[in-house]
């Protein structure tokens, strides 16, 4: 399988407390071991998890909050990837490791695989009006998935799924309006359902009777997908909303992480709402979409998605115009990286 995912892009690494926990992570991401780095100044770093000498993972080497000393044969390198130290003879200045942009910003560390003086912070989702809401209403989560990351994405772009393999969610979206928007940097689809049986996770809103439902997805490419939902009484007019936050970084062709949250913008306070629904949601990833999706990869193998033709419906269209442009950027950084032939 080619690669399907751009370079030239902010990509979750891990979360920030991933970090605070323990000071070395490493984790593959875009085909590719990285060793993340807290220092002793609390700033992240990202290298390459191979030493320049006999190429171990310098990961099982030992970090002193400055200095990252290889296990093997004791070359010791700054976060900047240079060799700071050789206990063999003169400092080996063309021992050199690659390092990466990083960003840690909305809890999250962020990395860069692409030509670094593109590495604009300006191109992270804007998040910040999820940030400032208090952490007692947020809930994070980080889950290995055995299929490539555009088949998470297809999920998160066609939530007429949740009619079908989550029963305390679903049950409305397959016959509510729905309408997609394209904008210069994402896709938008939302769903909207009057007078409708709320499902399980809405029964705190609407206990009794119909009710108005919304739920809405947001791309911003390449990696990030924002669901925002919510249910009041049938002809009231909407004064709160839940979300969902979706980061699904590339692993390998068959695999990827997926970084879930979710939050609120009311009961902000409220711990036990705040666990209930994280422990509703990662219920419906960990044992209602993860499995599906892996299957799907299982029959795929290592096939593209396109390639095996899809009997495509229109529930797909969101996730076909997604697919189509993330390939397209795929498809100009390989040509701008392709030599020009001789004449």
């Amino acid at each position: 399988m080619d690669r399907n995912y751009p370079l030239n892009a902010w990509y979750q690494a891990a979360w920030s407390n991933e970090l605070t926990e323990q000071r070395m992570l490493v984790r593959t991401l875009l085909d590719t071991p990285i060793l993340l780095l807290r220092n002793d100044d609390d700033e992240v770093s990202a290298i390459l998890d191979r030493c320049p000498h006999r190429f171990v993972p310098l990961s099982r080497g030992r970090f002193d909050g400055t200095t990252l000393t290889c296990g093997y044969h004791g070359l010791s390198f700054d976060t900047a990837g240079q060799c700071v130290h050789n206990p063999h003879g003169p400092k080996a200045s063309h021992a050199q490791v690659p390092t990466y942009p990083v960003i840690e910003k909305y809890e999250r560390v962020w990395i860069w695989f692409g030509e670094a003086e593109l590495a604009d912070p300006a191109l992270l989702p804007d998040l910040d009006k999820i940030d400032i809401t208090p952490a007692t209403s947020r809930s994070y989560h980080h889950m290995p998935m055995a299929a490539n990351w555009l088949l998470v994405i297809d999920n998160l772009l066609d939530l007429s799924h949740a009619d079908y393999i989550h029963p305390a969610l679903g049950g409305f979206v397959t016959e509510a309006k729905g309408k997609l928007e394209e904008r210069p940097n994402g896709v938008s689809v939302r769903w909207t359902a009057q007078s409708a049986d709320p499902p399980l996770v809405f029964k705190s809103w609407v206990p009794e009777g119909k009710a108005d439902i919304w739920l809405q997805a947001d791309w911003v490419a390449p990696s990030f997908v924002l669901i925002d939902t919510g249910a009041v009484p049938e002809g009231v007019t909407p004064d709160r909303t839940m979300w969902s936050l979706h980061c699904i970084t590339p692993e390998t062709a068959t695999t990827c992480h997926y970084f879930f949250g979710f939050g609120r913008d009311f009961n902000v306070d409220d711990l036990q709402w705040t666990a209930t629904m994280g422990e509703m949601g990662a219920k419906a990833f960990w044992e209602e979409d993860k499995p599906m999706i892996e299957g799907q990869q299982s029959r795929m193998r290592t096939a593209g998605f396109f390639a095996i033709e899809p009997a495509l419906l229109s529930v797909d269209r969101a996730a076909v115009i997604v697919r189509r442009r993330i390939q397209k950027s795929v498809d100009a950084e390989v040509a701008i990286r392709q030599p020009v032939a001789a004449e």
